[in-house]
């Protein structure tokens, strides 16, 4: 919750509020939406804020993941300083996903196992999974967005095997592409003692609109790689200078299909009128540009939905 020596949603000036805002949306807007809107853009402008932050050994490991010929026991070392994440991270590499016969032992086993640029994506899993994002009042719906949110990353990195391009950051921005709406339902979260939260009927129509700009704002906070903070605000729009970016394809098919599996996300929580029109338009755009025709498009469907069945055989029992 944010203190009192730092901005929230209830005494930030107005005029700290520098976003773009599309005068169509907000002659749509309700009163109540409008107020949200305002809400959060002074929030997410403001120099002052501070989001939910990534354990630093993850981001650490980001920009060593990034080194040429970097020394392994140099990364173990790095994760080693957070126990508990590192505990998760082993958790999670003896995994039935990861298929090996003989259990992982140690963080520099499942390096060698899996590699370091899959054991980076791991480890953000992990500190993705441990609830960075705390809401109270909203946490049914921060924990769609969380499995949805990972159900994306494994898509769009199953999705990037049927491409050309080589997309190293495929996997982390299909995890982190929601983050913008978890940091938003953790700001909204944040009002006084026995004030009742605004409705998701009037917040998650908001959040749509703006969660790519919150999501880019909250990756330069989190000195994400620039790439990665530019597909999170552009994932729905594609384009990037004029020209579709093969890695905004990738996290936008591969959330078409999550959504069809039913795996949690936007359409798990209200109906927001999306224009279905237009959301078809750019999964045209997406394939096209990925080079995914109608038998290639099956096939890649296909393959992602078998990848994630027994994830959402997972989600069913909990």
């Amino acid at each position: 919750m944010f203190g009192s020596d730092k901005p929230s949603l209830r005494h930030l000036p107005e005029n700290q509020a520098r976003f773009d805002i599309d005068d169509d949306d907000e002659l749509s807007r309700r009163p109540a939406q409008s107020e949200v809107h305002a809400a959060l853009v002074r929030t997410f402008e403001s120099p002052q804020y501070q989001p939910p932050m990534l354990p630093k050994v993850a981001t650490e490991l980001i920009s060593l993941s990034a080194v040429r010929d970097v020394d392994v026991q140099q990364v173990v070392q790095v994760l080693e300083r957070d126990s508990l994440l590192a505990g998760r991270v082993l958790k999670l590499a003896n995994s039935p996903r990861f298929g090996g016969l003989v259990p992982i032992q140690s963080l520099r086993g499942a390096i060698t196992r899996m590699g370091l640029r899959e054991f980076r994506d791991l480890v953000l899993e992990a500190a993705m999974n441990s609830r960075i994002f705390r809401a109270p009042g909203y946490s049914d719906a921060l924990d769609k967005l969380r499995m949805h949110a990972a159900a994306t990353a494994h898509a769009a990195r199953a999705v990037t095997r049927f491409t050309s391009f080589e997309a190293e950051y495929a996997f982390l921005c299909g995890l982190l592409h929601e983050a913008g709406s978890a940091a938003a339902l953790v700001a909204l979260a944040d009002v006084p003692r026995g004030q009742t939260l605004r409705p998701m009927n009037d917040v998650w129509p908001v959040i749509e609109e703006l969660h790519e700009s919150l999501g880019q704002r909250l990756m330069t906070l989190w000195q994400m790689p620039a790439e990665v903070a530019m597909v999170i605000g552009n994932h729905h729009q594609l384009e990037i200078g004029g020209v579709v970016h093969p890695l905004a394809a990738i996290v936008l098919v591969a959330e078409h299909i999550v959504d069809g599996l039913g795996l949690g996300g936007p359409t798990a929580l209200v109906p927001t009128g999306t224009d279905t029109l237009r959301k078809a338009q750019q999964l045209q755009k997406a394939r096209a540009a990925l080079g995914f025709d109608d038998a290639r498009w099956r096939a890649v469907y296909k393959t992602v939905a078998d990848a994630l069945v027994g994830q959402k055989n997972d989600a069913a029992m909990k």
